[in-house]
């Protein structure tokens, strides 16, 4: 059996700031579209965007 695996603990957090929120976002649209987007401050309101602090991370594989 081949497989890849990847267990990890941390703690998540609301973004509240919509400059912070903005950031995040591209970082997103820029690796997946390739550019970055101009949000308006309405549409950020109405979106949560959760930062993840990775504490604690493991990996196994077998099989590769």
């Amino acid at each position: 059996m081949r497989y890849k695996s990847v267990i990890g603990c941390g703690s998540a957090y609301i973004i509240e700031d919509n400059t912070e929120k903005t950031n995040a976002l591209n970082i997103i649209t820029l690796k997946y579209l390739g550019r970055r987007y101009t949000y308006k401050s309405s549409d950020l309101n109405r979106t949560a965007v959760i930062k993840i602090v990775i504490e604690e991370a493991s990996t196994k594989i077998s099989g590769y």
